[in-house]
């Protein structure tokens, strides 16, 4: 994504000369990331080895939450490479938890997954909206106060500037109805741990 991108999100309102447009869609994807537990949220794109504790077993199943795959070549337990694991039930990609047959060593990051880590190949429509929302709702209340939101209304023969404070206008109220949407499509995406 491209700052280019945002232009049908800023609802008229400039991109201040000095501000990094670059900058706020990558603090959203960050919140993103954040608020979704699944980081990266975008498929890296090749495999590598990541250590993580083991599942307690304490409810008599052994799940290990992953931060999110798109793809697991294999898990190691410990020193035992036939592992036995399965994705759970219905789940598809992202895979984001899985199912050991039975536990293993308890040693702490004992457990190695090998995989494609990232949520996703491309981001989903939605997200992407929602991604240049949230930077767009950065860069339309930094505009409000930098350019001091200037409004001109031609009352009869005259024209009158006038400021347009934060709680006003509707370009204060988009950034709003922004931010609102970005935190919906974030609850869809949302990782529930499924163990503990």
């Amino acid at each position: 994504m491209s700052p280019d991108d945002l232009t049908p999100y800023l609802g008229g309102a400039e991109i201040p000369a000095d501000y990094d447009a670059q900058g706020a869609i990558d603090a959203a994807v960050a919140e993103l990331e954040a608020l979704t537990g699944r980081s990266p949220f975008l498929s890296t794109g090749s495999e590598s080895e990541t250590a993580f504790d083991p599942p307690s077993g304490a409810s008599g199943r052994w799940i290990l939450d992953l931060p999110g795959y798109t793809a697991i070549s294999s898990i190691a337990w410990g020193s035992d490479t036939e592992t036995v694991w399965y994705t759970l039930p219905g789940q598809s990609r992202p895979i984001d938890a899985v199912e050991f047959r039975y536990g293993g060593v308890t040693d702490m990051r004992s457990v190695v997954v090998t995989g494609v880590r990232g949520s996703y190949a491309a981001y989903p429509a939605d997200v992407r909206a929602a991604i240049l929302k949230r930077a767009a709702a950065s860069i339309i209340e930094t505009s409000i106060g930098v350019q001091g939101a200037v409004r001109k209304r031609d009352i009869g023969d005259r024209s009158i500037e006038y400021a347009v404070s934060q709680a006003d206008g509707a370009i204060s109220n988009l950034a709003t109805t922004y931010r609102r949407d970005f935190l919906a499509t974030v609850s869809r995406y949302r990782r529930i741990p499924r163990n503990g």
